[in-house]
């Protein structure tokens, strides 16, 4: 019984692992993504900078006219969130490796026992 017991919680711990490990990856994404939104308002403020033809700077100048602010300040701010979401993976990747080999000692210890 205490075998199955601590199964149980190792593998709801599994489960939980994996859970917020795919929530991270989403937000991770959610920047990755934002961060491409914004180095391509930078390279549209810069590409208006230097001469075009109107077409091509009305153009750009709509679609930088749809972004948000595109400081440097936030950037930075999402370089560190990608980097504090790449780390709370590895972190959660390696709680993960360690708890599911713990369910699979309770396995073989619950075979062993059951005489499988």
């Amino acid at each position: 019984m205490v075998v199955r017991s601590e199964m149980q919680m190792l593998e709801r711990e599994v489960h939980r692992c994996r859970r917020e490990i795919d929530a991270e990856r989403q937000r991770l994404d959610s920047l990755m993504s934002e961060k491409q939104r914004l180095e391509q308002a930078r390279q549209l403020g810069s590409a208006l900078q230097c001469w075009q033809p109107d077409v091509v700077r009305n153009h750009h100048e709509a679609l930088l006219a749809q972004t948000a602010t595109t400081s440097e300040w936030r950037s930075r701010e999402l370089d560190m969130g990608i980097k504090d979401h790449r780390l709370s993976l590895k972190v959660l990747s390696r709680s993960l490796q360690v708890q599911s080999a713990k369910l699979e000692r309770q396995r073989m210890r619950l075979q062993a026992l059951l005489g499988n």
